[in-house]
């Protein structure tokens, strides 16, 4: 896994861990935009430091997501936009070679089995996420989040 600085709102950066694999990931659909992707990272580093809930999903309150990035609380329904974007955008992950992996896990999760090792030309198509759940608790938006199961 390849570390990646996510800038949040304090004065210091945090570290996400993502799989060199995820190089080989191409957009089929559309493409994120930069707020998008930095959605996702954010997405990505609160999962990698919580618990997934009994459904295998990551919740956090919608502010959260947004001042993850350096953003204001007024862009949360635009963020709502983008998560919803993650959930229809194709993806397409190519190996880059014999060797690798399908894909990173999160961590404390186990990697899901494969029966063989990938093989080139393997490739597999799946969107960014599973499903997103827009909530509203104690006067608050929260978003539940679902990542595809082998991602």
């Amino acid at each position: 896994m390849t570390p990646a600085t996510v800038p949040l709102a304090s004065d210091h950066p945090r570290t996400i861990r993502k799989a060199v694999t995820t190089l080989a990931i191409a957009a089929q659909t559309e493409s994120l935009t930069r707020t998008a992707r930095l959605a996702y990272n954010v997405m990505i580093y609160i999962a990698q430091n919580s618990s997934p809930d009994e459904d295998g999903g990551f919740s956090a309150p919608m502010a959260e997501v947004v001042e993850g990035f350096e953003s204001s609380t007024r862009n949360s329904t635009r963020v709502q936009g983008y998560i919803e974007q993650m959930c229809t955008t194709l993806v397409r992950w190519f190996p880059l070679s014999k060797s690798d992996e399908p894909q990173g896990t999160l961590e404390g999760m186990d990697a899901p089995e494969t029966p063989n090792p990938p093989t080139l030309p393997e490739g597999r198509v799946f969107t960014l996420m599973a499903e997103a759940r827009f909530t509203r608790q104690a006067g608050q938006q929260w978003v539940t989040w679902y990542f595809p199961p082998t991602l």
